[in-house]
């Protein structure tokens, strides 16, 4: 058997039942039909009427751990104290606030799925996908980027100086940070 990390960062605390029926179908594609799902007892989602119910129409059984105990949920509580660890550490040497967090952890997780283990003597990306990782595109998080103004006038700027918040799930295009706006665009 072969394990993955996915990565969904959500905004809210209700459940991500859309996010949930995308990982789904991902799964179906490629055969796979989860059985349990666990959560951390005391968090919002064993609590959730909504996901329990979505649970019970994917005929998946939920498996509760005590609270505040993560140590019982097994293998996966260290990929995220390692992506935890990482993020804080991109965020820092960055210079950029916790609402970015996001982003750090996309990226970090990212660089995780890319990184060798030797538990499976590849990587995670390589043992899902049977194919090496492509890292030639990989770029420091929170670097300066110089985005390319669309249609500047004779005597505007050509570029924007900004900061990468790491690629979008198509790996075409990056996100960044426009520090005179404070917005993330795309580019």
């Amino acid at each position: 058997k072969t394990r993955n990390l996915w990565d969904f960062p959500t905004a809210s605390k209700r459940p991500p039942l859309t996010i949930l029926n995308y990982f789904l179908a991902m799964l179906r594609k490629e055969s796979i039909s989860p059985i349990t799902i666990r959560v951390d007892e005391d968090g919002a989602l064993a609590r959730s009427s909504e996901f329990t119910s979505f649970l019970v129409t994917n005929n998946i059984t939920l498996e509760t751990t005590g609270g505040f105990a993560s140590w019982l949920n097994g293998r996966v509580e260290r990929p995220h104290r390692t992506i935890a660890n990482k993020v804080r550490a991109m965020l820092f040497n960055a210079g950029l606030s916790n609402k970015f967090w996001c982003y750090a952890a996309e990226a970090a997780a990212d660089t995780y799925r890319y990184t060798f283990h030797s538990a499976i003597q590849k990587t995670p990306h390589e043992a899902w996908y049977n194919t090496k990782p492509h890292i030639n595109n990989l770029r420091i998080w929170g670097c300066v980027v110089y985005v390319r103004v669309p249609h500047p006038k004779k005597l505007d700027d050509r570029v924007i100086r900004g900061y990468f918040l790491g690629f979008t799930k198509s790996r075409l295009i990056i996100r960044w940070l426009d520090p005179h706006t404070n917005q993330v665009k795309h580019a």
